[in-house]
């Protein structure tokens, strides 16, 4: 019974992936085949993020059976390059949200040109040096087989990913606060704008019309 449901799961798993790797390599064609699309800072971000996940799925899809996972060498590889492949996801998520938030202020395509490069870097490079730790410590021996599925041992799962996702999720929300904040800033600054001007209409008309 409980092989049965694991087969289940494993087969609705690569159902979910191969569904979803489908549609995020659509996506990246039809952002890089339209030039209107292609030269858009939103459509850059998002495509790396297509790509990232993509990937990800691909290498579960492909990486996820058991001619893999019971070779020790293929499974620490699948392992290792999930876990660099999720960090880049979650790292071009957050790209998003900042550029959103900076959008809103600065329009200079010098510095929006500037912030591609960096956050490439920074979205590619950090997850790299994370995987790179991880497998350096203990000798690979933080990426195991787990049941049929390879994946991070318990201490460096917490280290290496969760921690760094409630990193990642913390600074989301805050950005996305300072954004929630300046966009209302903004309106209300608009409204105040708007009453002041029919206040001195108004005022005027009084002049012109007391008697």
């Amino acid at each position: 019974m409980i092989e049965e449901n694991t087969k289940n799961i494993h087969f609705i798993s690569n159902v979910g992936c191969g569904i979803s790797f489908v549609f995020l390599v659509l996506t990246v064609i039809l952002h890089v085949s339209f030039k209107n699309l292609r030269k858009l800072m939103t459509s850059k971000i998002l495509v790396c993020l297509c790509i990232s996940l993509a990937v990800s799925n691909l290498i579960f899809l492909v990486g996820m059976q058991e001619y893999a996972t019971t070779k020790p060498a293929a499974c620490k590889a699948v392992a290792a390059l999930i876990h660099y492949f999720l960090m880049t996801s979650l790292m071009w998520m957050s790209v998003e949200v900042l550029h959103v938030c900076l959008a809103a202020v600065v329009v200079s395509q010098t510095v929006q040109r500037s912030f591609m490069i960096r956050s490439s870097i920074l979205s590619w490079g950090l997850p790299m040096i994370i995987v790179t730790v991880t497998l350096a410590i203990n000798y690979t021996n933080n990426y195991i087989r787990i049941e049929q599925t390879c994946w991070l041992s318990a201490g460096p799962f917490y280290t290496a990913l969760v921690a760094p996702m409630g990193i990642i999720l913390i600074f989301n929300i805050f950005i996305f606060s300072i954004d929630v904040w300046y966009l209302m800033t903004l309106e209300t600054n608009k409204t105040f704008k708007l009453e002041t001007k029919r206040t001195r209409i108004l005022g005027i008309v009084g002049v012109f019309t007391y008697p």
